[in-house]
């Protein structure tokens, strides 16, 4: 916006999936390729969940070395339109691992499961951009990490071609080189 006064902005956050019309919503940003094959998806990003924990919770409850022994551990979970992601899936050489999860915290907020577990109320699965402060600031540690996760693709998604301008080509291109800038932060 600085560069472009002109331009303005009515930011909505949320978790629920929008319904462009329905909720006059003109962009969103938002992970996996949509079912939808009218909208116009761009792709910002390759990034991968992370499985972490506070150190306050690690040195009470310990630190999961298998992806079966979450079964043990209180894991903070997350609703989408009423899909509960309990399922967490792991990967190591050429093994999948799809481990069920328990645990007695559910919101329909990411951003409340990053803030659970940072208060040390159990374990997360989050997104490596969402987590990247807190990990480099030592509030969260990953576990698990001789496993990745799938990767999951962050899009930028517009009702239609005629809503592709030049200014959501260059918030494209804006949130390619900031989420590229996270990542390498988040692996360095």
């Amino acid at each position: 916006m600085d560069q472009h006064p002109a331009l303005s902005v009515r930011l909505t956050v949320g978790d629920t999936l929008s319904d462009f019309f329905a909720d006059d919503v003109d962009l969103a940003l938002r992970y996996g390729k949509p079912a939808d094959s009218s909208l116009v998806a761009f792709h910002i990003a390759t990034i991968n969940r992370i499985t972490c924990a506070s150190p306050d919770y690690v040195s009470r409850f310990g630190q999961p070395r298998h992806p079966e022994e979450l079964a043990e551990h209180n894991c903070l979970l997350y609703k989408l339109d009423e899909r509960l992601f309990s399922t967490w899936e792991f990967l190591r050489d050429t093994e999948t691992f799809r481990v069920r999860v328990t645990g007695n915290r559910i919101t329909d907020d990411t951003d409340i499961v990053r803030r659970w577990a940072v208060a040390g109320r159990g374990i997360a699965y989050r997104s490596q951009i969402d987590i990247e402060v807190e990990l480099n600031s030592g509030a969260l540690i990953p576990l698990l990490t001789e496993y990745r996760s799938p990767p999951a693709q962050l899009f930028l998604l517009c009702p239609g071609r005629k809503q592709v301008t030049p200014a959501v080509i260059e918030l494209r291109e804006m949130l390619r080189r900031q989420c590229a800038e996270l990542l390498r932060r988040a692996i360095a």
